[in-house]
Order: structure tokens, then C-alpha cells, then sequence
């Protein structure tokens, strides 16, 4: 999964920053009027649970990167109390995003159906990566009761 964006802090991030790392993805865009302010809330929750642990890292990932530059991600980030040690508000470009979310992530709703990066992308899906790059889970980041089940799962790849 190589990419190269760029966090709300204006730092360049690739997937050599995760070496090592468990970490939860997700696609969000700060203009989302309905579904993104809950899977932030719920992001948060599990920030609050990892955030003494250096071995996990949130992403979500800018589906809007034309308009979702570093510095509208960093008032977002402040908005919600994004911590950006632990988590990472990423754009660039957006056929990269695209190509990444579909073909490494498999984050699209329509499984299937041959798609582009002029064709939205709007996921309610939050996957957790473990240490060596695998999907260990997929969950439904606006439920609560999903939410706590990857933080059970995180656990478990923490002190297997």
C-alpha cells in the first residue's frame, strides 16, 4: 500500500511511517454534513482508549482533497481534538486516495462495480491494519457497539 500525502500539520506521511504500527483507516471530508461527524466522535473515542500506546495510529483520509487542504484538516482537527501524534488527517491527490481506498483497502459500498476517481467515494467503513499490513477487521464506524468490537480487536493484536 505506498502512498505519499500529506497530514493536517503540512508533513509529508507514506507507509514507511507505519512500520510496526496497528492502525485503523477510514475516508471522511470535513464538509460531510452527515455521517463523518459521527465516525469522527466515534474515532475519538478510540483515540482516547490508545492514546498512551505509540504502536496504534489513526488515518482518515480526505476523499474531497481538493478542498480538504492541510490547513482546513488542522481546524477540523482542532474542531474534533484530534491529537496529530496519534492521529493523521491525510490528503494529496485524489486519484492516489482513490486507487488506495478501493484497491488496497476495499473501502467502496458498491464491491464490483468498475469505478474512477471522478466517481465519489463515501464510506462508513473503518479497517484495522495489524503490524504487518493485513485488513484484520472491517466495522461500521458510526455504531458505538461496532466501534467497541475494533477496539476489542486492537487488544488483541496488542497482547495476542
Amino acid at each position: 500500500m505506498p502512498f505519499r500525502l500529506v497530514n493536517q500539520l503540512g508533513d509529508t506521511i507514506t507507509e514507511k511511517n507505519l512500520t510496526g504500527k496497528i492502525y485503523v483507516a477510514g475516508f471522511f471530508f470535513t464538509a460531510c454534513p452527515g455521517i463523518c461527524r459521527n465516525l469522527t466522535l466515534q474515532l475519538k473515542r478510540v483515540q482516547e482508549q490508545f492514546m498512551q500506546d505509540n504502536r496504534i495510529m489513526l488515518l482518515s483520509y480526505s476523499v474531497t482533497p481538493e478542498t480538504d487542504q492541510p490547513n482546513k484538516l488542522l481546524q477540523y482537527a482542532n474542531t474534533y481534538g484530534i491529537n496529530s501524534k496519534r492521529w493523521w488527517l491525510l490528503t494529496g491527490n485524489r486519484d492516489s486516495i482513490y486507487q488506495l481506498a478501493r484497491r488496497d483497502y476495499f473501502a467502496d459500498e458498491d464491491m464490483g462495480m468498475q469505478k474512477t476517481s471522478k466517481d465519489f467515494l463515501h464510506t462508513e467503513n473503518l479497517l484495522l491494519i495489524d503490524q504487518n499490513r493485513a485488513i484484520r477487521g472491517i466495522y461500521k464506524g458510526t455504531s458505538a457497539a461496532e466501534v467497541d468490537l475494533l477496539m476489542k480487536d486492537i487488544q488483541k493484536l496488542l497482547h495476542p
